[in-house]
């Protein structure tokens, strides 16, 4: 990973239609709380899970992570979306699990914005999915 101040991971996605996919990587054994999925497509109405690492690289004063996610359409208008905020007090890991609200939403192609910030750096990451 990059070692600049603030970094993001990979973004995992979960659902509750995937539990029952068993093989799910050692490193995420216990820190998921269910198996992540491959698919970027779901029905209408679901509910995504969506897991992601911020990495504080810099010093040991206190330090306010926020995590954004954000369901956008074509036009990059955020229809869906929730917040969460952490404070560290040394570098490190965030990890960050959030439920997104049920995709309640035409038929279409959309993007996941997720977006990590701490102090003026912003990091992110746009995973593109279909809604039926």
């Amino acid at each position: 990973f990059d070692k600049g101040p603030l970094t993001l991971s990979t973004v995992v996605l979960m659902t509750a239609a995937d539990r029952a996919v068993t093989a799910s990587p050692k490193a995420l054994t216990g820190v998921l709380p269910m198996a992540p999925t491959p698919k970027r497509e779901f029905p209408s109405g679901t509910q995504l899970l969506v897991y992601a690492e911020a990495y504080l690289n810099l010093g040991r004063e206190p330090r306010t992570v926020e995590l954004k996610v954000e369901l956008r359409d074509a036009r990059q208008r955020t229809l869906l979306g929730i917040n969460d905020r952490r404070t560290r007090n040394d570098k490190g890991t965030e990890a960050f699990s959030v439920a997104m609200p049920p995709l309640d939403v035409q038929a279409g192609s959309y993007s996941l914005h997720v977006e990590a910030t701490s102090g003026a750096t912003v990091v992110s990451r746009d995973i593109p999915i279909r809604v039926r």
